[in-house]
């Protein structure tokens, strides 16, 4: 089987919707103490034009510089992008020994997420146990489609040149799921490694 395997909230422990409905990155649990503001200024940062850059090579620092000026922090955006990406790589460890022993069974992985590609590239560069399991990577960046859209998927099986029952994707946001099956793909929505367990 070849697995499509998400990033955020499934292979990596990335956020958390606290009672309010507000989502909250566990990497800045420390930020009000290093910045004196609310991490919550973090949507500012994490919005349009950013989304939109997710499809590209683009580089974000211009985006990064301008949340920085904004929100009076002194900091440049290498500084910042250090700050983020160096507490933002939590791997769940249940998801990637279930990962090494269906690897050790003959089963292909890859990772396929919306990812900027400077956290892809970042995550690829400092994180060598996801190097040795993942065949390869998909995002926008060098897929030129994104997650829910179909045309995302396709392009991953027209790469894989397998048909799309032998493709199963392993992710927590069930649009995308839809989208797979719809395409004829095995899907695994995931909450919690129980989801894994018995596939």
């Amino acid at each position: 089987m070849h697995y499509l395997v998400d990033l955020d909230n499934t292979l990596l422990n990335t956020f958390f919707i606290d009672e309010n409905g507000v989502v909250n990155f566990y990497w800045s649990e420390s930020f009000k103490q290093d910045f004196g503001q609310s991490p919550r200024i973090l949507k500012d940062l994490f919005c349009e034009p950013f989304l939109t850059m997710l499809r590209t090579s683009t580089d974000l620092r211009a985006h990064i510089n301008m949340f920085l000026k904004n929100h009076n922090i002194d900091m440049s955006a290498e500084e910042f992008s250090e700050y983020w990406l160096s507490r933002d790589c939590r791997i769940n460890m249940d998801v990637l020994n279930w990962i090494r022993t269906h690897h050790a069974d003959g089963d292909h992985f890859y990772v396929a997420s919306n990812q900027p590609i400077i956290r892809m590239d970042y995550i690829w560069q400092h994180k060598k146990e996801l190097r040795d399991l993942f065949k390869d990577v998909f995002i926008p960046a060098n897929i030129d489609a994104a997650k829910p859209e179909p045309e995302f998927f396709i392009k991953i099986q027209e790469k894989l040149n397998v048909p799309f029952s032998d493709i199963c994707l392993i992710d927590d946001d069930e649009n995308n799921i839809e989208s797979a099956k719809q395409l004829g793909m095995k899907t695994i929505f995931f909450e919690s490694i129980k989801d894994l367990a018995d596939k």
